[in-house]
């Protein structure tokens, strides 16, 4: 059941990417395989090369000499065929990531629309002043109770400070008188 939905159903982009770039490992590791391949085989024929080169066979020496050049322009062929499929396999991984990203910021672009509209500037500013007004008047309040108590505090203390000073003198006065 579950085979006949994705049949069915058209595949997104990101699981086209996928299978895409699944493709593409599977070439380069057909690639690899090819390359270490056609190097054995190159040993081989430096091996044959050596060995007709000792045996004066030149005629032999220049065929396989021929070959050993085609294999290696072979083998540097699969390489470059090698590096486009990992060029090819960035580019999927870049589209993936610029579709997240798309998709993100069309998010994000969600959020701040209803964040303004849940958040209306102009009765915030009101608010703000409102707020601002109330505070001040808090600041006045307390720099005045502070006044207050500060005076009060002050009274007590000149008080005391004049009660010492009129005992001293008294003390003074008595300590004269008694002489």
């Amino acid at each position: 059941m579950e085979v006949l939905k994705g049949l069915l159903k058209p595949r997104t982009p990101r699981q086209q990417v996928q299978e895409w770039q699944h493709r593409l490992r599977n070439e380069r590791i057909a690639l690899d395989r090819r390359i270490r391949e056609l190097q054995r085989e190159e040993k081989k024929v430096e091996k044959a090369i050596r060995e007709a080169a000792k045996r004066d066979d030149i005629v032999s020496v220049k065929i396989l000499a021929k070959e050993l050049v085609r294999s290696r322009r072979a083998v540097n062929r699969l390489h470059e065929n090698k590096a486009q499929l990992n060029s090819i396999s960035m580019r999927l991984g870049e589209v993936i990531g610029t579709e997240k990203m798309v998709a993100q910021l069309s998010k994000s672009t969600e959020v701040m629309k209803i964040v303004n509209n849940l958040v209306k500037a102009p009765e915030l500013v009101v608010t703000m002043q409102q707020f601002t007004k109330e505070m001040m008047k808090v600041e006045v309040t307390e720099d005045m109770s502070k006044g207050i108590i500060d005076s009060a505090l002050d009274s007590e203390d000149i008080k005391d400070e004049i009660e010492e000073e009129v005992d001293k003198r008294q003390a003074i006065a008595e300590g004269s008188d008694q002489r």
